[in-house]
């Protein structure tokens, strides 16, 4: 296996799909078994030799029937703003942000709140809103169109206005319906039967 961050070189729109389609059900899994990770990055993605990821490092994942998460952890570019403002506890809704971030990552080959300083992302994170720039790549497809609406409902500040907020922690349920994911067979992704949309090098 190699990490997801030995690959990253700019990804199409399907091998996102591909990708965050199983980061999604990984999660599913997660929060439905009431853990949240709170440390999704592309080095805790591990790759086989089929192309299919493996979430690792589980080292920050907290048990959330003990109650709401608090305090400041994770990686800061990926950190959700209510756990930069950690006074006001985390749930399971830092897990999508972590995953709208990753999304980006993978697209734009950098992170949508980078900064020259740690305050700079910080201040980037709780205030600026991520920006989509069209890239030649995918221009002004629909695919396009709807990666932008994704990762923009994933990236909202407010975690109850957040697609995957859910008090009944049905929030995976909500991610999988947006239109993005629409011509994803959940259970093909589940069986391993689809052919990821790249190639799998031993030597990366």
């Amino acid at each position: 296996m190699r990490h997801l961050k030995k690959m990253k070189n700019g990804f199409s729109l399907s091998q996102i799909k591909f990708l965050a389609s199983q980061l999604v059900l990984a999660l599913e899994c997660l929060h439905e078994n009431k853990f949240v990770h709170r440390d999704l990055k592309p080095e805790n993605v591990l790759i086989d030799d089929e192309g299919y990821i493996r979430l690792a490092d589980f080292g920050l994942a907290k048990d959330l029937t003990e109650g709401a998460g608090k305090g400041s952890c994770g990686t800061l570019e990926y950190m959700a703003p209510e756990i930069i403002n950690s006074a006001k506890g985390h749930n399971f809704e830092v897990d999508w942000w972590t995953l709208g971030v990753l999304m980006y990552e993978l697209f734009y080959g950098k992170t949508p709140f980078i900064g020259e300083s740690r305050q700079d992302i910080i201040e980037n994170t709780t205030n600026k809103e991520p920006e989509f720039p069209e890239l030649p790549k995918e221009g002004a497809s629909k695919n396009f169109k709807n990666f932008k609406s994704l990762v923009s409902k994933l990236l909202k500040k407010d975690p109850e206005k957040r697609l995957g907020h859910s008090k009944r922690n049905q929030g995976a349920k909500k991610v999988k319906c947006h239109a993005f994911f629409k011509s994803i067979n959940w259970e093909q992704i589940l069986e391993r039967s689809y052919e990821a949309p790249y190639k799998y090098r031993k030597d990366c």
